[in-house]
């Protein structure tokens, strides 16, 4: 893509979308992540991982959650933990 800024110069910007992720991930802690499962943020709560991604560079493995109001966060893996079923949901909320 090609922009022209104020001063009539041509800039170029390349846009590079994240390679979509099928298979589980390794989290920092050494436990393995897959679409599907939960996670617990310390500000966003507890929500269902919707998909997993890379853009191969500093950012690396990002993870798309959804929580029980809805709302998608897109986070870096060392954001959260991974929470095990019978952990989710402490407050009775629920994303089924």
């Amino acid at each position: 893509m090609t922009m022209v800024s104020d001063d009539s110069q041509p800039v170029d910007i390349m846009l590079e979308l994240p390679e979509i992720l099928e298979h589980p991930v390794l989290m920092p802690s050494g436990e393995y992540l897959s679409i599907g499962e939960y996670v617990e943020h310390p500000e966003f709560g507890v929500g269902r991982v919707t998909r997993i991604a890379t853009y191969h560079d500093d950012l690396g493995i990002i993870i798309r959650v959804e929580y029980p109001d809805h709302k998608h966060r897109t986070l870096g893996l060392k954001f959260v933990h991974k929470v095990l079923p019978s952990e989710k949901s402490p407050g009775g909320d629920s994303l089924e």
